[in-house]
């Protein structure tokens, strides 16, 4: 059985399959803690570039990981790396589901500003249009996703669960197309 330190390890190694092994017997307390440079075991994660479904295995195996601020000195919760390292757009959609008060939070960048993720991510040309998008949506909307999907959780019935996933995505996409629209509009 591998030491919880291990996965730190493996996560600054980019050892994807050692760090799968290494879930699978993590606590998952753990992975609220930080070591490297003050980091959690996310936002390491984040910066690293791992694949998504690493990430994800992270939030999954412990959600409350993403309230956790980092202890680097610029207090960054994962959602404001995500802003400033670039992430997938699935990544941020399941970070600001658990955690949509941290798009409030200003933390301190590299650059030494306080920013707020949405802020950040103005700043990160590498991000996608979309994935800057996400920043730009109010936390009531993250708030009531979350709370939509909770629901479809306990729905006994996998294809209504799978229905009110595909509406919930659908409804992000009329959103997140609105807030376009609305942004490219007051450009002009």
């Amino acid at each position: 059985m591998p030491s919880s330190l291990s996965l730190y390890t493996h996560l600054l190694e980019s050892n994807i399959a050692a760090i799968k092994n290494d879930l699978d017997s993590v606590d998952a307390s753990f992975l609220c803690e930080t070591f490297y440079r003050g980091l959690t075991s996310l936002s390491i994660a984040i910066i690293k570039g791992m694949p998504d479904d690493i990430v994800l295995l992270l939030l999954t195996k412990s959600p409350y990981s993403a309230h956790i601020k980092n202890r680097d000195g610029t207090h960054t919760y994962p959602i404001h790396v995500c802003a400033e390292y670039g992430s997938s757009t699935t990544v941020i959609r399941e970070l600001l589901r658990e955690f949509p008060q941290a798009l409030n939070i200003k933390a301190i960048t590299r650059s030494g500003m306080y920013m707020s993720p949405l802020e950040i991510s103005r700043e990160n040309e590498s991000l996608s249009a979309s994935a800057k998008e996400m920043f730009r949506l109010p936390v009531s909307y993250w708030s009531a996703t979350k709370n939509s999907s909770e629901s479809a959780q306990g729905v006994e019935n996998s294809t209504k669960s799978s229905s009110a996933n595909n509406a919930n995505r659908n409804e992000e996409d009329d959103l997140l197309r609105e807030v376009s629209c609305r942004s490219s509009r007051s450009r002009f």
